[in-house]
């Protein structure tokens, strides 16, 4: 019966190796993969941020004040006159970039 057991022992602590290596080899190739997947992220990114970059770069271009000033003429636009200037009087707060309208007053 004392064989029994520690051939019971031996395959016990031998199905123990086995998990231990297969665990092991598992984080091994999980590495890996998170490895390629970080590097493709990365590489995404830079393309993301070169094609920021040269649309930042178009944006300034195509709003840069002499083109449009160019193209308004060109189009028949002019500066207003004085007399032509209506200034409005509003009771109400101003909208604008970092302001809300307050919509309980309205």
């Amino acid at each position: 019966m004392s064989k029994v057991k520690g051939g019971r022992g031996f395959v016990f602590v031998l199905f123990i190796i086995t998990l231990l290596v297969l665990v092991h080899l598992w984080q091994k190739l999980y590495i890996t993969q998170l490895s390629q997947r970080i590097h493709s992220l990365e590489e995404t990114r830079k393309r993301i941020e070169e094609k920021n970059k040269r649309l930042l770069i178009r944006w300034a271009q195509l709003s840069h004040p002499q083109r449009l000033e160019k193209i308004a003429q060109r189009w028949g636009f002019s500066y207003p006159r004085p007399k032509n200037v209506t200034f409005l009087i509003s009771s109400s707060p101003q909208v604008g970039p970092g302001r809300k309208a307050d919509r309980k007053n309205r």
